[in-house]
């Protein structure tokens, strides 16, 4: 995102000794908002987030900036690289409490707290029988017997004469 110049950085507080200002900008094309938060001093960005409202973008970014604490703070200051979002948080292990084979099968046990995932190596279906179906369906069938029309006979022409 290029940085608005006609946006100011509005004073954001003091966070682990440093002087912090931020600034939020719609992202071109997208209903996004992302808000920067940088030193004041140096000028470094310090981390980003993004939202869909102004206020909201803000918050999960102050939001965030608490989250990392002082020591990645005066990192991202120094090196210049900010600290962003982790991606996604680690699912926390969940204790499986095993049914004593209460109407399911181990197998089954497995797949419904979570622990087997299903099986992909399964043989392709036959092509012809996957459709047969549709094409031997029952349905009365044409009378051969009474299908046939006479032709009209033709007189046989005599010459009298």
């Amino acid at each position: 995102m290029k940085l608005n110049i006609f946006n100011r950085w509005e004073p954001l507080g003091t966070y682990a000794g440093r002087q912090l200002v931020y600034q939020t900008a719609k992202q071109s094309g997208q209903n996004v908002f992302a808000t920067y938060i940088k030193d004041a001093k140096s000028g470094n960005i310090v981390t980003k987030g993004f939202g869909l409202t102004k206020e909201s973008s803000l918050s999960t970014t102050v939001a965030l900036l608490k989250k990392i604490g002082g020591e990645a703070i005066y990192q991202a200051i120094e090196t210049g690289q900010p600290v962003l979002a982790p991606a996604k948080a680690p699912e926390p292990q969940k204790d499986i409490e095993w049914r004593d084979g209460s109407n399911h099968s181990h197998r089954a046990q497995k797949r419904i707290v979570g622990e087997a995932k299903e099986e992909d190596n399964k043989k392709p279906r036959n092509f012809v029988a996957k459709y047969a179906r549709m094409v031997n369906k029952a349905g009365p069938m044409k009378d051969k017997k009474n299908d046939y029309n006479r032709k009209p006979k033709h007189k046989k022409e005599v010459d009298n004469e």
